[in-house]
C-alpha cells in the first residue's frame, strides 16, 4: 500500500488532518486567504485566464487564491505583459524588482483588513540581490504612502512593517536588526499584528522572533472602510515569493508553527 494511500485511509478514519486541511480550518470562517505558486490550477499566464502556466519562466497574469477563508477564490491580476512576475518552475513566482506587481483592485480580497482587530502575513521567500523589496500590502487607494500594512526586505538584510490603522494617524515603522537575511537562501517570515489587544506588532523570521514591541499609531481596530488594493511585488528587489497566508487574525504559537510548516512544505 503505498504511503498516500495510507494517508488517506488514515484522515478518513479521523487521523492527523494534512497541513493544508489545517491552514484551511485555521482559515475557515475568517477573511483571509492563502496562495500556492506550486499549484499549477491556481496560475494563468493572462489576467483574464485561459492560458495555463506549464513552464518554468511562464508569465503570471493571474494569481487565483486558494478557496478557503473567505470561501470564494479572489485573483491577483496584472493585465500589462511587461509587468507580470513568472513562475520559477516550482514553487514560486519571480519578481524582476522593476516593475512586476499584481493587485487585487477591486475585489473581495481588498476587505480583509476592514475593520480587523488583529493580522497575521506569511510568507515564504528569497531574494537574489541585496536591494530592498516589497512583498506586499494593503493600501486605502493605490499609493505605497497610505498602506495599512506593508512588509518590506531592506537593502541591509533586516525586516520593515509599516502599520497604519486609519486615516487619522501617520502610521509608523516597525525595524528588526540588520544581516539576517542572505542572498539566494529561502526564508519564513510571520508577522503577527494585534490592534485591539496587546496592541503590538511581532516578526518572526525561521520561527525566531525579530521584532517585538507596541504599536505607536493609536488603538483600536483597523478602520472599518475596504482597502482600494492589495498588491503582490511592488516591484520587488528581485524576490522569488513562495506560498503565503493571509488573515483577520491572530496566530498564536502553535497556529504559527502550522502555518511555517504549510509554507516550507514544498521547496522555492
Amino acid at each position: 500500500m503505498s504511503l498516500l494511500t495510507m494517508a488517506s485511509r488514515r484522515r478518513r478514519a479521523g487521523g492527523a488532518l494534512t497541513l493544508s486541511q489545517q491552514v484551511q480550518a485555521w482559515l475557515s470562517g475568517t477573511p483571509g486567504y492563502a496562495l500556492d505558486p506550486s499549484d499549477l490550477t491556481l496560475l494563468d499566464q493572462i489576467s483574464t485566464g485561459g492560458t495555463p502556466v506549464v513552464n518554468a519562466s511562464d508569465p503570471v497574469g493571474r494569481y487565483r487564491t486558494k478557496p478557503w477563508g473567505n470561501a470564494a477564490s479572489v485573483d491577483f491580476i496584472q493585465a500589462t505583459a511587461a509587468s507580470r512576475p513568472a513562475w520559477n518552475g516550482a514553487a514560486g513566482l519571480s519578481w524582476d524588482g522593476v516593475d512586476d506587481v499584481m493587485n487585487v483592485n477591486p475585489g473581495a480580497g481588498k476587505a480583509v483588513l476592514n475593520g480587523a482587530a488583529a493580522a497575521t502575513w506569511a510568507v515564504r521567500f528569497k531574494r537574489s540581490v541585496a536591494s530592498a523589496g516589497i512583498l506586499g500590502f494593503f493600501s486605502w487607494v493605490t499609493s505605497a504612502t497610505t498602506m495599512r500594512l506593508r512588509i518590506e526586505i531592506t537593502a541591509g538584510g533586516g525586516i520593515d512593517v509599516t502599520v497604519r490603522r486609519n486615516d487619522g494617524v501617520a502610521g509608523a515603522t516597525y525595524s528588526s536588526a540588520g544581516g539576517l537575511i542572505s542572498l539566494n537562501t529561502d526564508y519564513t517570515l510571520i508577522v503577527v499584528v494585534d490592534f485591539t489587544g496587546a496592541n503590538t506588532i511581532e516578526a518572526y523570521l525561521n520561527g525566531t522572533q525579530r521584532i517585538n514591541t507596541a504599536l505607536t499609531d493609536g488603538t483600536g481596530a483597523v478602520s472599518a472602510t475596504d482597502s482600494n488594493t492589495v498588491r503582490l511585488g511592488h516591484s520587488s528587489g528581485t524576490i522569488v515569493s513562495g506560498r503565503q497566508v493571509v488573515a483577520a487574525k491572530l496566530a498564536d504559537a502553535s497556529a504559527q508553527t502550522m502555518l511555517k510548516g504549510w509554507l516550507e512544505e514544498v521547496p522555492l
